[in-house]
């Protein structure tokens, strides 16, 4: 073999050794590296979206707490439809308070169909003057509970009228 023959074998001999060495050292390790940096890059933003959820939970749990009294305040102004006796007492009580004699007539509970909120439809006969009837139906109306008059009908001294409350 001639010298330049050997330095022929010997440069295949270490361009194919640098070969073998990229394509089983060197680029298993690169791919490995691109893989973890993937992950990482990943992992980082699963716990910046993770940290941007707790901190917006902190806020919804920092709001409820500021309106939580309201929230319960709230939440008193509707009616127990099974127990509506608090309304019951309110409307007798007015009714005193303007000198009407006051009858309940009907009490249905209506569900939610037309209206978006469950409500109680009570059927109401009074007696009374014009005058006190009017201060008790403003009274009514500016009862600490969601009341609309849905019906009403005056006949001299004789009232009848159907007022819905909005339930719980």
């Amino acid at each position: 073999m001639s010298i330049n023959q050997k330095i022929l074998f010997s440069i295949i001999a270490f361009v194919f050794l640098e070969l073998i060495l990229v394509f089983f050292l060197i680029y298993p390790s690169f791919s490995a590296i691109r893989k973890s940096s993937f992950d990482l890059l990943k992992e980082k933003e699963r716990i910046a979206l993770f940290d941007k959820e707790t901190e917006l939970q902190n806020e919804a749990d920092t709001l409820f707490l500021k309106y939580q009294q309201d929230l319960e305040e709230i939440e008193k102004i509707f009616v127990d439809p099974d127990v509506p006796l608090e309304l019951i007492n309110f409307l007798e009580n007015t009714a005193l308070a303007t000198g009407i004699q006051l009858n309940l007539s009907s009490l249905t509970k209506k569900e939610q169909n037309k209206d978006p909120w469950p409500s109680l439809l009570l059927g109401l006969s009074a007696t009374s003057t014009p005058s006190n009837f009017l201060r008790f139906l403003e009274k009514v109306e500016l009862a600490p509970y969601p009341i609309e008059v849905s019906d009403l009908t005056l006949k001299n001294d004789f009232e009848n009228m159907t007022i819905k409350v909005f339930t719980k």
